[in-house]
């Protein structure tokens, strides 16, 4: 990588680290808290981060909602260092340093960075070169494998994040490289100086289980999203309670606002293709038709319409966008939850979320129809196979396991007509007031989570409503 490629790196690097620390506004104070954080200035950095944190819980849109938990974990990793902590977050304890690599390095091609943050373990990095994939190794041992793009004109760039329940089942000690499907091994950067002669980390986890290996040669795999998935059986129970949970809440829908809870994305191109879940599938996703036709009418329902959930008994999230909602039921884990949202008719197109603006009418929808998946009844769209191929192009009915829709590119027009039915901070405010106002004529009442702003500490109670 030659200079001028390495600064272009930087430079879109920058661009993109401004965002992640919550802004420009933001990235200053962040990044002078983590250089105090090097220099060992703890004191300093408890005050960077200190103004960051209630910064951030001031401000009322989704930036709050995305990097408040960011904040408050540097906040506390700082106090913690300076004997000041009164939270334990087991992060605290973990390093990542330095191991001199095994063979001499003549040229960097590749540099990747570790940061812990209030997630896991952020990995990013740059290179040159046409690579098309990284590899994660640990021990010299192929983790996860993952796609890699390259803008024509800049050096690539690369981000995964392993969840903090993928580093608990780490070995207590081990050594982390990456490299290249072509075999090439990246260096590490440190405190923003590149290790010429690093190429991998060791890394000290007290609290690691090191069952990693076994869950990996048992089938299991590392997701797209850094965690394990389920065995087998963990996805069939998981399968059974969306099921219970979809019956809940599609009478909700029907009795509530007169229009069933559809099935939809990948839960209904498994049924409607192969009459089940496409195997492996882990996520329930649904919807319902709304006759609202503005996205600010949309939103309002939506709001009122969660409030009557919670109340009923259900538990309601919104994600660390202010997007409404993941739906369970108390007796449920978080991560077992159905991805709802409101399917409505706008200026001649059919709007929902995953970012999806279809050219589809209200009759490619309703009435809707009837049909059993593992014996449960669902319902889903009128005219299926016109949604199936609106979204997923015309070759939806052959599988393709390596489909990503995340590598699809949306124009922004859609982006922020979907991004107008988040709620802000002060909107989640007000809905929890209303909530806790009513409960008292509502004893089996849930809750409304907001997995975004929810205090990271104490982390058990944090996994137990809002999950990793």
């Amino acid at each position: 990588m030659n200079t001028v490629q390495y600064f272009l790196a930087r430079l879109k690097e920058t661009v993109r680290t401004r965002a992640e620390a919550g802004g420009i506004s933001f990235a200053a104070l962040y990044h002078k808290g983590k250089r105090q954080m090097q220099k060992g200035n703890y004191r300093k950095a408890i005050s960077c981060f200190q103004k960051g944190f209630d910064k951030i819980g001031k401000k009322n849109d989704s930036i709050a909602f995305s990097f408040y938990q960011l904040w408050q974990f540097h906040l506390e990793k700082a106090r913690f260092m300076a004997g000041l902590s009164e939270v334990e977050d087991p992060f605290f304890h973990c390093k990542a340093e330095p191991v001199k690599s095994l063979e001499k390095i003549s040229r960097v091609k590749g540099i990747y960075d570790l940061n812990w943050i209030n997630k896991g373990l952020k990995i990013t990095g740059i290179f040159a070169g046409d690579a098309k994939s990284v590899q994660i190794l640990i021990d010299n041992i192929l983790i996860r494998e993952f796609r890699i793009r390259r803008h024509p004109f800049l050096p690539g760039s690369f981000r995964f994040m392993l969840s903090r329940p993928l580093i608990q089942i780490l070995p207590q000690e081990s050594e982390l490289s990456l490299r290249f499907s072509t075999g090439e091994a990246l260096n590490l950067r440190k405190n923003g100086k590149i290790c010429k002669d690093s190429d991998r980390v060791k890394l000290t986890i007290p609290h690691g289980s090191g069952e990693i290996f076994e869950k990996l040669n048992s089938g299991m795999k590392i997701t797209k999203k850094g965690t394990l998935s389920k065995s087998g059986e963990e996805i069939l129970e998981s399968q059974k309670r969306y099921l219970e949970q979809y019956t809940w809440a599609n009478r909700f829908f029907t009795e509530k606002l007169g229009t069933p809870l559809f099935i939809l994305y990948g839960t209904l191109l498994g049924y409607y293709r192969e009459g089940d879940y496409i195997p492996g599938d882990d996520d329930f996703d649904a919807g319902y038709f709304s006759q609202k036709t503005k996205a600010s009418e949309v939103k309002e329902e939506l709001k009122k319409l969660v409030i009557e959930m919670v109340l009923e008994g259900a538990y309601c999230s919104i994600n660390r966008r202010g997007k409404l909602f993941h739906f369970r039921l108390e007796v449920d884990d978080p991560s077992i939850h159905l991805d709802l949202r409101p399917v409505w008719y706008e200026d001649g197109s059919i709007w929902l979320h995953k970012q999806a603006c279809l050219p589809l009418k209200p009759e490619d929808f309703l009435p809707g129809k009837t049909g059993t998946l593992k014996d449960v009844e669902i319902q889903y769209p009128s005219n299926t196979e016109a949604f199936l191929e609106s979204y997923y192009g015309k070759g939806w009915k052959v599988p393709d396991p390596n489909y990503v829709n995340s590598s699809v590119r949306i124009p922004l027009r859609i982006i922020r007509k979907l991004k107008s039915i988040y709620i802000t901070p002060k909107e989640f405010s007000e809905m929890t007031r209303e909530i806790e106002e009513r409960r008292k004529d509502y004893p089996r009442a849930g809750k409304l989570i907001s997995r975004g702003s929810h205090s990271l500490y104490p982390l058990d109670e944090f996994e137990t409503l809002c999950g990793w």
